[in-house]
């Protein structure tokens, strides 16, 4: 094993305890970048990120502790907080600013996240737990979850779409689902 190859694993498995304790303890942090609609010279939107950070690391990138959040299987947990964040805030800029034209907060769900046969149940007492409009969080599902578990997406829209949420489509055109696939799903 070369001193590269023992510093990838260190640092993967440093960051896997930070990924670990974050989520369990409440520590991810979330920001929402603010969407604006020239149209309605106003915030329309907005995109909840989730960002960790350590004190001897610095910033983790998602790019790397998202994977490994995966692979270590808090993915859900991890989702389920930051949808949990985004509602709230959704929540706090729909009673700020009554009559806005904001209409809520996109919120990514991984691949994997799609395995749990409760995704829906679990996402609508979240949403019902912050009483705003099942619409509110945008959910945001990547080609690469269609592809790899077409029928429990399919399963999820439908259940979601009959109470209103709506679906964004995340990273099209960087996996090998045609056009049909995506044109039959509610986005």
């Amino acid at each position: 094993c070369t001193p590269a190859i023992m510093d990838a694993i260190n640092r993967r498995s440093t960051v896997a305890g930070i990924v670990r304790e974050a989520v369990l303890d409440g520590g991810l942090s979330v920001h929402f970048q603010p969407v604006w609609s020239e149209e309605e010279g106003a915030f329309v939107t907005a995109e909840a990120l989730c960002r960790l950070y350590d004190d001897e690391l610095g910033a983790i990138p998602p790019d790397e502790f998202i994977p490994i959040a995966e692979q270590i299987g808090l993915i859900p947990d991890l989702t389920y907080n930051v949808l949990d964040q985004a509602c709230s805030f959704a929540r706090t800029v729909r009673d700020a600013y009554p009559g806005s034209p904001f209409r809520g907060v996109s919120v990514n769900f991984s691949t994997v996240q799609f395995v749990q046969n409760d995704l829906a149940e679990r996402v609508l007492a979240i949403v019902g737990r912050h009483g705003i409009p099942s619409s509110c969080p945008r959910i945001e599902i990547t080609e690469s979850a269609i592809i790899a578990n077409p029928d429990a997406v399919r399963a999820f829209m439908a259940r979601m779409s009959a109470e209103g949420a709506l679906f964004y489509l995340d990273d099209f055109g960087t996996g090998y689902s045609n056009v049909s696939t995506v044109l039959n799903l509610p986005f």
